[in-house]
């Protein structure tokens, strides 16, 4: 592309130019085709030091972030009503709305019947099959209006069933006893046999259902454009994690009707997402809502149906067996868990497919324990209850090393050692080629 080799040639400022000849260069962009069909070297050279490796580097978006400008989902409003103010031939619409989300009381739940006439200071209820939205001119009419709306609800068969004692039950079962278990690590029967009777540490773990709880709420900002009476094109404006999945735009297809190449997915900052905003269901609520109105809306779900029905972080049971050996390292170490599958719902687990990589993640060798043990056993059980679970920040990890440094704890204790010279023991003994790089940490 440039005519010269690959010598004469620097990469800066994502592109790559002619050494001292900043005038000829060709951007990443224009390279990146003709890039994904070379072989990449086996061994690159890694760069010490450069424009960015080694050097500090301010954050683009804190100066918008400081002074207000940033753009966040929650701020699209003056966005749309300038658009609003221009109307183009395609655009009928006028008059951006506001609406706010009531969903079923229980997950799964749907709607019986809800009263035609909006609440007091809104102008419309939408049906959204489980929920309804409320719509009216302002954020807090919405709000209130979807706090007295009138509605009934056709309440799943197996609510009653989801109580937290219920679960917490079936899942200590479980860890008793549970069948189909996947073993993930090592003999569990030998693990036994070597931990004996009265192992140094025997202790069960429980961790909750968590919500995602960002500080910006779920919403979204939906134009729905009409041509002579018909949807013909719209565009979302979303703080949304599943942009580059297609997910999102997989999400407003399917909610309005159109094709995907009629929809434009504006992708926001996002007030936190952790793992939520992943999810699209706020996006088919705004969508359904705009469609339900002919108008554009800016669709929110008041923080109550944020934590009433989020996609939670599982709850898990885990116990911990282990023998403490004489030179103070881990002689056995038996890891048991029983929570539900994340990568289920998505179609990336199913029994017999092995472990899900999310529930043992930071339980095995493997996925990051580098301590000293002679024997190890990690075994999970999958647990099957209609509770709603997503991607939480940093998912099965954090369930897993609470459970594994908590023990790890507790035998530090029992072996009369500080918590840090216990570990740095254990490290100092493991044959995990990572453990230098934790002592060092």
């Amino acid at each position: 592309v440039l005519g010269v080799s690959a010598a004469n040639l620097i990469a800066i400022n994502s592109r790559v130019q002619v050494a001292g000849d900043p005038s000829r260069y060709a951007t990443f962009a224009s390279l990146a085709t003709a890039a994904s069909g070379m072989t990449p070297p086996s061994d690159p050279p890694i760069l010490k030091t450069g424009t960015f490796v080694g050097a500090p580097m301010p954050r683009l978006d804190i100066p918008a972030k400081t002074n207000g400008s940033a753009l966040f989902g929650i701020d699209v409003s003056p966005k749309i009503d300038a658009r609003l103010a221009a109307t183009t031939p395609t655009a009928t619409n006028t008059g951006m709305l506001y609406a706010a989300v009531k969903n079923a009381p229980v997950w799964g739940g749907t709607v019986k019947s809800v009263s035609s006439t909006p609440p007091s200071g809104t102008t419309a209820v939408v049906n959204l099959g489980n929920a309804v939205a409320v719509v009216a001119t302002d954020t807090w009419k919405a709000i209130n209006g979807a706090k007295s709306v009138s509605v009934t609800w056709n309440t799943p068969a197996d609510a009653t069933s989801r109580t937290s004692s219920t679960i917490t039950t079936t899942a200590k079962n479980l860890l008793a006893s549970g069948t189909g278990v996947v073993v993930a690590e090592g003999d569990p029967a030998a693990v036994g046999s070597a931990l004996g009777a009265t192992p140094t540490l025997d202790q069960t773990y429980q961790l909750p259902y968590l919500a995602h709880i960002p500080m910006e709420v779920p919403n979204a900002t939906v134009l729905p454009i009409y041509t002579a009476g018909i949807l013909t094109a719209m565009e979302v404006w979303a703080p949304t994690q599943a942009a580059g999945s297609g997910w999102a735009l997989t999400a407003a297809a399917k909610a309005s009707g159109l094709a995907e190449s009629a929809i434009k997915v504006h992708t926001t900052l996002l007030g936190g997402g952790f793992g939520r905003k992943i999810e699209t269901d706020f996006i088919t609520t705004a969508v359904k809502t705009a469609v339900g109105i002919k108008k554009p809306v800016k669709v929110i779900w008041p923080r109550e149906e944020d934590f009433g029905h989020d996609w939670y972080r599982p709850f898990a049971v885990a116990r911990v067996r282990a023998l403490l050996a004489a030179d103070k390292t881990i002689g056995a170490w038996s890891f048991r868990t029983v929570t539900q599958s994340i990568m289920q719902r998505f179609g990336w687990w199913a029994p017999g497919w092995g472990a899900d990589s999310t529930a043992i993640e930071c339980a095995t060798t493997k996925t990051g324990v580098p301590y000293a043990t002679a024997a190890k056993a990690v075994e999970w059980v999958p647990l099957n209850v209609s509770i709603p679970t997503g991607f939480w920040r940093s998912v099965g990890a954090s369930i897993n090393t609470f459970v594994i440094e908590s023990a790890v704890d507790e035998l530090a204790a029992a072996a009369g050692m500080d918590e840090y010279a216990f570990r740095k023991n254990l490290l100092a003994k493991s044959a995990d080629p990572n453990a230098p790089r934790f002592a060092a940490v």
